[in-house]
């Protein structure tokens, strides 16, 4: 008796046992199979991300016309970075589009689409321990990420240097912005002035636009003059940009950190290490940071350098300042400097534009020949915006 009842009772936990084997097994395909789900969803939308932001930067950046980019190197380049990140060790599908969602409004947008469910050349996602359960499914996803590419209005690397924007010329001589008497009145014009009007959201008024050609020789022994330069370049007023103490030269060698904006007046610096050898030297150094990069002028990018291992751009791609003509030499010819803080000389910023420093030559009368170009910004609503034939600043920002 006590035998059967013993046998009866082994019956009984293999029966347990069993179930709890099958119960067991169901969690387990839960948990796995709907972990590698998750993990993957995750490495999927990393990848979406990656790529859409890579094919911003390559709209902003890597498209040899501009403001009409076509889009077919973004896409390669979305695409090509997208498909960089494995998702659970396999290789994904990804689709590159254009279109930005309804609430952002007019701008340009990339979309990258990250597939791992058995389309667009992807594989479906493993199942461990379901078929075990008798369940033959498949499991996929898709993950998409939208990157917004607009104009910006700021930065914080603004080397110190502020360059006339481009004028009408009227009256002669040429190559000299002429347009107020000297020494009369702030505001007495001249016959015939020449014209300048700042760009703006609704225009690009008189000013350097990314349509010109954008070589230009800064020479470095001419400022604080009487407003003579070329319309692209020429003539320059150093600037005062001197937070936690940073030196003018400093200032030249390296990103300082402080915000300036378009719309913003800044103060022309009376540093004594503001003189033209002084200022070349130490451009001298900044180009043999990256001594490979060269510029193209067909594409009119820098190409050849070091990032983005030294950092986002090369170390020769700097900002520099457009000041408003106009405004600047109507103080000037009067020496009346009261809308300037502390009625110290000062420039209006009406536009912030990359330039590549290509060729320096040093010395007392020290110059600098480079290319004007766009330039990574930030985007701040309490500052104007230009419109895009205008702006050479950038802000790249996810928005999905």
């Amino acid at each position: 008796m006590q035998s059967g009842r013993f046998g009866s009772e082994r019956g009984a936990i293999l029966i347990q046992t069993t179930l709890a084997s099958v119960v067991l097994l169901g969690f387990m395909a839960f948990v796995t199979d709907y972990g590698i789900y998750w993990v993957s969803r995750g490495q999927a939308q990393a990848a979406a991300d990656a790529g859409a932001l890579a094919g911003a930067v390559s709209l902003a950046y890597d498209e040899p016309v501009l403001p009409a980019p076509n889009p077919g190197v973004a896409t390669q380049m979305a695409r090509a970075v997208a498909l960089k990140n494995q998702v659970w060790s396999g290789q994904p599908g990804a689709t590159v589009t254009f279109n930005c969602p309804a609430d952002i409004g007019a701008a340009d947008c990339v979309n990258v689409t990250v597939y791992r469910d058995g389309t667009n050349g992807s594989e479906t996602l493993p199942f461990w321990f379901a078929p075990a359960l008798g369940i033959s499914a498949s499991q996929g996803l898709t993950a998409t990420a939208t990157a917004q590419l607009t104009n910006a209005n700021r930065t914080d690397c603004l080397r110190p240097w502020a360059l006339p924007d481009k004028w009408t010329e009227v009256v002669a001589p040429p190559n000299q912005f002429s347009a107020y008497q000297e020494g009369a009145p702030i505001g007495t014009a001249l016959p015939n002035p020449d014209v300048y009007v700042a760009p703006s959201n609704g225009g690009t008024g008189t000013g350097l636009t990314t349509a010109d050609d954008r070589s230009v020789t800064i020479t470095f022994d001419q400022y604080i003059g009487p407003g003579t330069g070329y319309p692209i370049g020429g003539h320059y007023q150093p600037l005062d940009l001197t937070p936690g103490g940073r030196t003018y030269l400093e200032n030249v060698a390296s990103c300082n950190g402080s915000l300036i904006a378009i719309g913003q007046h800044v103060k022309i610096s009376q540093a004594v290490d503001a003189r033209a050898d002084f200022t070349t030297d130490t451009m001298v150094d900044v180009v043999d940071e990256d001594p490979g990069a060269m510029w193209n002028p067909v594409s009119k990018h820098v190409e050849g350098g070091c990032a983005p291992e030294c950092g986002p751009v090369s170390p020769r791609l700097v900002v520099v300042a457009l000041y408003d003509t106009d405004e600047y030499e109507r103080m000037r010819a009067a020496n009346d400097w009261s809308s300037c803080d502390d009625g110290v000389p000062c420039v209006r910023i009406v536009n912030l534009v990359g330039f590549f420093i290509n060729v320096v030559a040093p010395g007392a009368s020290g110059s600098a020949d480079g290319f004007f170009t766009v330039h990574p910004g930030q985007l701040s609503s309490g500052n104007p915006t230009l419109t895009t034939d205008s702006s050479f600043l950038k802000s790249i920002a996810l928005v999905r």
